[in-house]
């Protein structure tokens, strides 16, 4: 057992264990299911593997385009990961030095918003900007189903813990329940305060369900992002997050953290704890990391020092979770015309939900 493992669990005293940095900004991150390595996806086309115990850093590659989702296989050796230009990659993640193990090559027409793999491990759903939401052998990469309701951009996917059910979230807050047995459409849970026309002019639609998350037990659904946004350059708007009864499809809650941005990322810990994290404008330092006890409106702690938060994924251990998120540094972030300017940079945060350990005895003089 290690020292950590042995220290109180107490998310209001989350600090720093490790930081995995990257010269260009993360766009997600993921644990593996047997808790040894934590993955990433960059906007230079990569896949980062770390060994969380060692640091070591492998890098696969593949993509073409910004590495936007990423979803383990739950019980195996296999990692999905999924990019701008709609292709899926299916790797062995376990492998010295990661290869493809099959290949699609256009899932969706452009962006891919979001991946998720059944708690089963037989089938792969992905969600994309071409508003569709489709179904896939995890074995092969071969389509099974998609499911058509939504008319634009999907942005987010989640399979019910129980496996028998599947929800999908797009721009306009949309939240679709469908059947997998009979891959029908159940009903619809309304997120519409997620979605902003700022302009009040039908033309541009802002907003949608950026984040989405069962509770452990799958009686409540999170869905997550912004309100009232009153542009859409910088899309600065109300936090939000709309908590619904999944038995009933009712808001339970609605919580609003103070900040500018959306919420890109939701996370329930096991003892009902709700952790919600914000990307903020990038040439602003806004964004931040807040957790709520169930049941209540307030949070019982929050670090809005945690900027440009763009991911956030819970270890197995349940003590620990990854944060993907972006430094800010130079003028336009992206440093596409090299020399020029320089780009942003990424980390993925390790944070332990403990409190800190004692430090080391010093040494006798």
């Amino acid at each position: 057992m290690s020292a950590t493992a042995e220290l109180k669990f107490d998310p209001a005293k989350t600090w720093e264990a490790k930081s995995l940095k990257h010269d260009r900004q993360m766009m997600s991150c993921r644990f593996s299911p047997c808790g040894k390595f934590v993955c990433g996806g960059t906007i230079d086309n990569a896949v980062l593997r770390w060994e969380i115990e060692t640091g070591k850093k492998t890098v696969l590659h593949g993509h073409d385009s910004w590495v936007g989702a990423l979803a383990f296989h739950p019980g195996g050796k296999l990692l999905f990961t999924t990019d701008f230009w709609g292709k899926v990659i299916c790797w062995d993640y376990t492998a010295e030095e990661p290869k493809p193990v099959w290949t699609i090559s256009q899932a969706h027409e452009g962006l891919i918003r979001q991946v998720a793999a059944s708690p089963d491990g037989k089938m792969l759903v992905t969600s994309g900007h071409d508003g569709a939401v489709r179904a896939w052998s995890s074995e092969a990469g071969k389509l099974i189903h998609e499911f058509a309701g939504h008319e634009d951009d999907v942005f987010n996917v989640e399979f019910h813990p129980e496996g028998k059910s599947l929800v999908s979230g797009d721009i306009f807050g949309k939240v679709i329940h469908w059947d997998l047995a009979t891959r029908k459409q159940l009903r619809t849970l309304d997120a519409s305060a997620l979605w902003t026309d700022p302009y009040k002019d039908g033309f541009i639609d802002v907003g949608g369900v950026r984040a989405m998350a069962f509770n452990h037990d799958g009686t409540l659904l999170a869905c997550a992002g912004m309100s009232e946004c009153n542009s859409a350059t910088f899309s600065r708007g109300k936090l939000l997050i709309l908590e619904f009864d999944w038995a009933t499809g009712k808001k339970v809650r609605q919580l609003y953290p103070v900040g500018d941005g959306h919420i890109k990322s939701v996370a329930y810990l096991k003892d009902g704890t709700l952790i919600g994290g914000a990307e903020g404008p990038i040439n602003k330092a806004h964004g931040g990391i807040w957790f709520w006890k169930q049941g209540s409106t307030e949070p019982f702690h929050k670090n809005e020092k945690m900027t440009h938060s763009r991911e956030i994924d819970i270890h197995p251990d349940g003590r620990r979770f990854a944060l993907a998120h972006i430094t800010r540094f130079g003028r336009g972030g992206n440093g596409r015309r090299k020399g020029e300017y320089a780009s942003h940079k990424g980390s993925i945060g390790i944070y332990q939900m403990t409190e800190k350990p004692p430090p080391p005895p010093k040494k006798k003089k």
